[in-house]
């Protein structure tokens, strides 16, 4: 996971919109995409598994994440999807890399994407 507490993208941009969020300002797609960091835990939740064929909550926040998720760079890379660790009753909701979910044992785990 690529934090906004992680340096590089602290100190990518000189200036800060001081209208955002404290310590969301911060948030540089182009340290995004070089990073490519597995899981995007903009927003994510565990939720019952009997509830995994749902993905009504996936919202990007436009303004923190300057709408990464209009890129096509952002779609082809990265999945909204459920991962539930077999045995569990519940499922984590969030986005991820597809080389991420490519390489999850489905021995352990099942994932639903979304898109």
């Amino acid at each position: 996971m690529l934090g906004l507490n992680n340096v590089k993208m602290a100190h990518a941009d000189n200036l800060k919109d001081n209208t955002m969020l404290n310590d969301h300002a911060s948030f540089n797609k182009e340290i995004f995409y070089e990073q490519k960091p597995d899981l995007f835990l903009l927003y994510a939740v565990f939720i019952p598994a009997s509830q995994m064929d749902t993905m009504g909550w996936i919202s990007l926040d436009h303004v923190y994440f300057k709408e990464i998720e209009k890129d096509a760079k952002f779609r082809l890379a990265y999945s909204a999807c459920s991962i539930v660790r077999k045995g569990r009753l519940e499922c984590f909701q969030t986005y991820a890399s597809r080389v991420f979910l490519n390489r999850l044992d489905t021995n352990f785990f099942k994932v639903t994407r979304y898109n």
